[in-house]
């Protein structure tokens, strides 16, 4: 009976997650028209952490991270024009985004999806490079920027061996 109560719990509180990420994404779909209107929140990021989980296959985890990515680069986007404070952070964020999804490719040895996320890493590259280009080199958010166009860079390199 406890066992019961305790599934019937965890139903309810995975049901109201997916619930809430129908809510938590509006607005934020990043690959199409790459706008947001905020950065996502603790509750939104909770949802995307488990949406990943719940993907059923390796490449099809990747194209998630690859959303996600496209997320945190509309994420900076916005940030840049709207609330300069949370540069810093939301460069990092892309850092770490950009990271762990080359990671996962290359410790999966995800070959089918590396042509996608090279275009992609291209992508953004220049896209980083125009936000960067928002600010004098010797800001802060010049800087915070630049390390993401340089670890994406460098994470290309890493994306080209598998």
């Amino acid at each position: 009976m406890r066992l019961m109560k305790n599934g019937l719990k965890l139903l309810l509180v995975f049901g109201v997650m997916i619930g809430l990420f129908g809510f938590a994404g509006a607005g934020v779909e990043a690959k199409e028209g790459r706008e947001v209107d905020h950065v996502a929140g603790v509750l939104a990021k909770l949802v995307e952490k488990v949406t990943l989980y719940t993907k059923l296959g390796k490449p099809a985890k990747a194209r998630y991270m690859e959303r996600l990515l496209d997320k945190r680069l509309a994420e900076l986007a916005y940030v840049v024009e709207n609330d300069r404070d949370a540069i810093e952070p939301s460069a990092s964020r892309y850092s770490s985004y950009i990271g762990n999804l080359t990671n996962y490719m290359v410790k999966n040895n995800l070959t089918g999806e590396k042509e996608g996320a090279l275009a992609l890493y291209a992508e953004h590259h220049e896209v980083l490079l125009k936000l960067r280009d928002n600010f004098e080199w010797d800001s802060g958010w010049w800087l915070a920027i630049q390390h993401a166009v340089n670890n994406t860079d460098w994470l290309v390199n890493d994306i080209k061996k598998i």
